[in-house]
């Protein structure tokens, strides 16, 4: 008997999923239950459970698989089922989310990720099945050089999914951007009001605090002083290091790290 449970989550738009599972709903049938219509992964006859995607793929596992991995097949095989046996159910995402969340809690080797879109999928469904082991096995790989090369879309996911550590180092890598080009206008609008302050803020002392140090007369007495004299009593012009001083705390709103700053001015001046 072929059951469709239907689950909802709201989207990653910064709020935290919820799962709710329907009455089953009228039983779902599939013309096509020939060995090519299975993931070539999951098509042994020895598993006990089929898992059909919204496009149609099948994908043959074991029922103590899906329990221990997931809360939401733990709590689902433990409600009454009635007189027949349940032995397949359809779910609501493709092929392309089922296949790497089920190699996942598997131990089977996942394809590659190289971009945060087929990501995120993956994680929506595992967040929606109550599937820890996947979700870890995610926030490790978000941390690798190319997903960190997009801090604010890791900042993002890390505040949606209440992933403090991430966030942290997201705030910090996207030190290297400036989040007030309009290009980061969808990202920026997707993340919580608290967090969003915090990561804003965090640019804010940045520059505000280059500011305060190049400002400082202890630091830099000759160039500051108004008027600045050198040792024999003449007046000094600094108007070329006041000048330096205005482009570079703009350029810290390109890029507040501040790592390539000085460079970068020089080889513009």
């Amino acid at each position: 008997m072929a059951l469709h449970y239907s689950l909802t989550a709201t989207p990653l738009a910064c709020k935290h999923l919820t799962i709710a599972m329907n009455e089953p709903e009228t039983t779902v049938t599939f013309e096509d239950d020939t060995a090519q219509s299975y993931d070539p992964l999951f098509g042994s006859s020895d598993a006990d459970f089929v898992l059909r995607s919204l496009d149609g793929k099948q994908f043959r596992i074991y029922a103590f698989t899906l329990r221990t991995a997931s809360g939401f097949f733990r709590m689902m095989f433990s409600l009454p089922q009635g007189s027949e046996v349940n032995d397949s159910i359809t779910l609501d995402e493709p092929s392309n989310v089922v296949g790497p969340l089920l190699r996942m809690i598997n131990g089977m080797e996942i394809p590659k990720w190289e971009s945060y879109d087929e990501v995120e999928s993956v994680l929506e469904a595992a967040h929606k099945y109550n599937m820890a082991g996947p979700i870890s096995m995610v926030r490790f790989i978000l941390i690798l050089p190319r997903f960190l090369a997009e801090p604010l879309r890791l900042y993002v996911m890390a505040t949606c999914f209440d992933w403090p550590e991430e966030a942290k180092l997201a705030a910090e890598q996207s030190l290297t951007i400036s989040i007030h080009d309009t290009k980061y206008i969808p990202l920026l609008e997707q993340i919580p009001l608290g967090p969003l302050l915090k990561l804003l803020d965090l640019h804010r002392k940045r520059k505000d605090g280059f500011r305060n140090l190049i400002d400082e007369p202890a630091q830099f007495r000759a160039g500051n002083a108004d008027p600045a004299y050198c040792e024999c009593g003449n007046i000094v012009d600094n108007s070329p290091w006041r000048r330096l001083k205005s482009v570079m705390i703009l350029q810290m709103d390109m890029r507040p790290m501040g790592d390539t700053l000085i460079g970068t001015v020089l080889e513009e001046r």
